[in-house]
C-alpha cells in the first residue's frame, strides 16, 4: 500500500473506483493467511518488487511467490479471483455492484496493459511530443481549473461534503490559533520533550 502513487488522471489523487480497489485490497490482506516468510522468500519479495517496478507491464514477466514461478498476468489473475468472494461479500452487505467493478477494472489492466496508469502517461507524452514536466504542468493546471470551477459555484450547486476554498481558509485560521494557544502555554522545555518521546 506504501507504494501507491497518487492519480495524476484524478484531481484529487484517487477516483472512487480506486479507493474502493484499496478498501477491497486491505481488507483481503486481513483476512487472507499470512505465513511467515524465510530468508529466500524475503529475497524473492525483493526480486519481485523490482520486476515489477522495471517491467510490471510485460505480464509475462516471471515472479515466484512461495517458491513457486509463474508469470505477472497467472499470479494477478490468482489474486483478483480470490479477491472476488470478498468483492461479492462487500457488494452484497452494501447493496451494490461497485466493489465487483473496481476488481474487473484491475483485471482489464492485466489483459491489456496499455491501460494502466504509467502506459497511459507515456502514450500521452509520445502522441503529444511532451515532456514528463510539460504532462505534469498540463494535469497541475487541469486540476487546479477544476476546483477554482467548484468554487464559482454557489452554496446551493455546492457538495456540502466535498471543501471548498473558504472551507480550507477557516482551517488554516482555526490552526495557527491553536498553535499560538499551545505556543503561549506551554511550559515544557524542547529537551524535556525529547525524554518524554523517547522514553514511550
Amino acid at each position: 500500500m506504501r507504494c501507491i502513487d497518487l492519480d495524476p488522471f484524478s484531481p484529487i489523487g484517487i477516483s472512487e473506483t480506486q479507493a474502493r480497489f484499496l478498501d477491497l485490497f486491505a481488507l483481503h490482506c486481513l483476512i487472507e493467511e499470512s505465513p511467515q516468510i524465510d530468508e529466500v522468500e524475503r529475497q524473492d519479495v525483493d526480486n519481485n518488487q523490482r520486476k515489477i517496478v522495471l517491467s510490471g507491464r510485460n505480464t509475462s514477466q516471471s515472479l515466484t511467490i512461495r517458491h513457486q514461478t509463474d508469470s505477472i498476468k497467472n499470479w494477478a489473475n490468482q489474486l483478483l479471483d480470490q479477491m472476488s468472494v470478498t468483492a461479492e461479500l462487500l457488494d452484497k452487505a452494501q447493496n451494490t455492484q461497485q466493489y465487483s467493478i473496481a476488481l474487473e477494472a484491475q483485471r482489464l489492466k492485466i489483459t491489456d496493459p496499455d491501460t494502466t496508469p504509467s502506459a497511459i502517461i507515456l502514450n500521452t507524452l509520445f502522441d503529444q511530443n511532451i515532456s514528463f514536466y510539460e504532462f505534469a504542468m498540463q494535469k497541475a493546471l487541469e486540476h487546479e481549473n477544476h476546483f477554482k470551477q467548484k468554487n464559482r459555484r454557489t452554496p446551493a450547486q455546492t457538495d456540502p461534503l466535498i471543501p471548498n476554498e473558504n472551507d480550507f481558509v477557516a482551517l488554516s485560521i482555526e490552526s495557527l490559533e491553536k498553535q499560538k494557544t499551545i505556543e503561549e502555554t506551554d511550559t515544557l522545555t524542547f529537551e524535556h520533550f525529547l525524554d518524554d518521546y523517547f522514553k514511550t
